[in-house]
């Protein structure tokens, strides 16, 4: 297939300044030998042979190596300069705002793998994006994601101290716009239709002395008991990887700008309705049936 490139004109978008604050992600290096990474393990569960949306692909270091494990790759990313490097390596590239982006007038059939790593936390409305791609994805398709874990340790101490300060990177990353717990994030994907098949995480460790001494800071008596309860939970995840499929069930109405409308696939909706309608029927001429027999039973003892 010959590759492709659209470029969109986005009305508003301060590419400069879109490119400063994201430089940070374009020149990732992957390394897949180490495994307490959210590329390995993302890498590991989509597989090979499949067909991927890879949303916010950058200059394609994720798509490369899908490539070499024999996907057809489709990027979606905001920014043109870095996303063209990634067209050796995927059928098609798509420059667009994955916040406003229509997927009805970009994508063409069905993709076994939606491909989320690390951008759901840089939209305003993930929930769009997420509604949309249920209608390109195969009936046993999924998603995979990964998000920073904004109830990690380091920021449990840092609230404790009245601290919550942007950084370059990391989990406070000053281009983050939403925050994920392991609830939260999972909430999402049920409220847009998406159930989880598995959650990972990579781990990211904090020094005890660390701990003892905003401990001290902050007037703690039993550092031991202290530490104890605040490592508690998904202290220690750094990420959450994630991988969900399309749930059976439709998801509750979501108050998001021009989501309910436009974006909900009503021919699913329709289906789901209609295959209910069936087994409800199904259901309700059972019970009738078991009735029937019941009564019939009852006369033959009153005859006899």
């Amino acid at each position: 297939m010959d590759r492709d490139i659209t470029s969109v004109v986005k009305k508003g978008t301060d590419r400069k300044s879109i490119m400063d604050s994201c430089k940070e992600y374009l020149q990732k290096k992957i390394d897949l030998t180490k495994k307490n990474r959210n590329y390995s393990k993302i890498v590991a569960l989509i597989g090979r042979d499949k067909r991927v949306i890879d949303f916010g692909c950058g200059s394609g270091y994720f798509t490369k190596i899908l490539k070499d494990k024999g996907c057809r790759v489709t990027c979606i990313d905001i920014l043109e300069a870095e996303a063209r490097k990634a067209i050796p390596f995927s059928e098609n590239v798509i420059i667009h705002d994955i916040d406003t982006i229509n997927l009805k007038e970009q994508l063409n059939g069905k993709y076994d793998v939606a491909l989320f790593a690390d951008v759901l936390e840089h939209l305003k409305y993930p929930e769009r994006i997420l509604l949309q791609t249920k209608r390109f994805l195969h009936p046993h398709g999924s998603i995979v994601i990964s998000v920073p874990n904004i109830a990690h340790v380091t920021i449990r101490l840092a609230l404790l101290m009245g601290k919550f300060n942007y950084q370059k990177r990391g989990i406070l990353d000053r281009t983050h716009l939403k925050h994920f717990t392991r609830e939260s994030i999972l909430r999402l994907l049920v409220e847009c239709g998406y159930r989880a098949q598995s959650i990972d995480g990579t781990i990211l460790g904090v020094s005890h002395f660390y701990i003892e001494s905003v401990a001290k800071t902050i007037g703690v008596d039993n550092i031991k008991k202290f530490e104890e309860y605040l490592l508690k939970g998904d202290a220690l995840v750094g990420q959450f990887v994630i991988k969900a499929s399309v749930a059976d069930y439709i998801p509750k109405s979501l108050d998001v700008p021009e989501i309910n409308e436009q974006f909900i696939d009503y021919e699913n909706v329709k289906s789901y309705v209609l295959d209910l309608e069936r087994k409800i029927s199904f259901l309700s001429k059972r019970k009738i049936e078991r009735v029937f027999t019941f009564v019939r039973n009852c006369l033959r003892k009153y005859k006899q």
